[in-house]
């Protein structure tokens, strides 16, 4: 059954991964920075979809960490067939932006990541 990987990218990266017409989580979690290069090949492996919010950068140390985590998405998925980078906007103005979450204990990463692969399931559906 064809799945989405979807992420909040960041310097604690949210993830979710939905299968196409579920609206339950498979999986969901958050990676550190340094752990993204090893996470991400795992969390994709079986993932035909794969969308990542591009963050909106700032100078400094918080803004080297996402050029970091940005740099370490593109070099595991640049190319791939179904990756794609998406603007925050793009499903912030959606109506999924408050779709209600599978239940409690998500932090606003994972919450995100979620809000977003709903939106891209029906992007795809479409």
């Amino acid at each position: 059954m064809p799945s989405i990987l979807a992420l909040d990218v960041g310097v604690t990266t949210g993830y979710c991964i939905l299968a196409m017409d579920e609206p339950i989580p498979v999986a969901w979690g958050d990676v550190a920075v340094p752990y993204l290069g090893i996470a991400l090949p795992q969390l994709s492996k079986d993932c035909d979809y794969i969308i990542a919010e591009q963050p909106v950068i700032i100078r400094g140390p918080i803004g080297d960490q996402l050029l970091k985590a940005m740099a370490l998405v593109n070099y595991c998925f640049d190319g791939r067939k179904g990756f794609k980078w998406v603007q925050p906007h793009q499903w912030k103005d959606s109506r999924f932006r408050l779709a209600p979450l599978p239940g409690k204990g998500m932090n606003p990463h994972e919450k995100d990541a979620y809000r977003m692969a709903l939106w891209y399931q029906s992007k795809v559906a479409e």
